[in-house]
C-alpha cells in the first residue's frame, strides 16, 4: 500500500486507512478469538467503504 501511495496510484490518506484492514486481516487470520464480534462490526460498518475507494481508484486508472 505504501509503494502505490508514493507511485501516486492511490491517495496516501486511503493507503493509510487500507492498513487499517489489513491489521485486521491479519488478526482474523493469526488471532481470531482475540476479536471481539463487536469490534469487528465496527471496522465493517466505518472501514468498509475504503475498499470501494480503493477499487474505484484502480478503475479510473485503468480507464
Amino acid at each position: 500500500l505504501s509503494i502505490l501511495a508514493s507511485q501516486q496510484i492511490i491517495p496516501r490518506t486511503l493507503s493509510y486507512r487500507l492498513e487499517t484492514l489489513t491489521n485486521l486481516r491479519d488478526t482474523l487470520v493469526h488471532e481470531p478469538a482475540s476479536l471481539s464480534h463487536d469490534l469487528l462490526y465496527d471496522h465493517i460498518q466505518h472501514n468498509l467503504n475504503d475498499l470501494k475507494e480503493f477499487a474505484d481508484t484502480l478503475e479510473k486508472r485503468q480507464a
